[in-house]
């Protein structure tokens, strides 16, 4: 904006430099027209060669701030050519970044909302696996305290079924520490 005013102001002021040109050459033009008039005939061909300079250069003085002017024209015109090609260089920029923020925003909800969905699967696992431990855990308990009620009950005397209700005992203990152990696996790895 600010070289657009300088443009004008120089515009401006040649234009009046020339305007001053323009008005000295037609008041000199003028005062020999009049001093002509009073000599008489004899300076007439040296006034007509004055007067036919003066002419010569006030058409000069014309053509050059006609150029000026044409120049001060073309020189608005890149000018406004410029601070439009920045403006929408700019505008072109600052699309091109919304753009870019719209789509990182837009994977960033992605991103929350499978981060959300992994975390509830997380939280129904976890819970499912406490509950079939527990649930389980439960039966197994039982069956070993019904083995071990059925040995001090019946007082059995048979080796071979005292030997049968040890094995299930241990097989059921067993069972239930590889349970538990599987769980705290899983929920490491979920």
């Amino acid at each position: 904006m600010k070289l657009f005013l300088f443009f004008v102001v120089c515009f401006l002021f040649q234009s009046s430099l020339i305007n001053s040109d323009i008005y000295k050459l037609n008041s000199t033009t003028f005062f020999y027209e009049i001093n002509n008039n009073q000599e008489g005939l004899e300076k007439t061909d040296l006034l007509g060669k004055e007067k036919q300079i003066l002419i010569h250069r006030v058409e000069l003085a014309k053509q050059k701030r006609h150029t000026e002017y044409k120049k001060f024209i073309l020189y608005t015109v890149l000018l406004g050519i410029v601070v439009l090609s920045l403006m929408g260089h700019l505008l072109y920029n600052l699309q091109q970044q919304k753009k870019k923020h719209l789509r990182l925003s837009n994977k960033l909800k992605e991103t929350l909302k499978s981060l959300e969905i992994q975390n509830k699967f997380q939280e129904q696992h976890l819970k499912l696996s406490k509950e079939l431990y527990a649930n389980v855990e439960t039966n197994l308990s039982c069956i070993i305290s019904s083995i071990e009620s059925l040995k001090y009950e019946f007082s059995i005397q048979d080796n071979t079924l005292l030997k049968q209700l040890n094995n299930i005992h241990l097989f059921t203990d067993k069972t239930m520490k590889e349970l538990q152990n599987t769980i705290v696996t899983m929920n490491k790895e979920g």
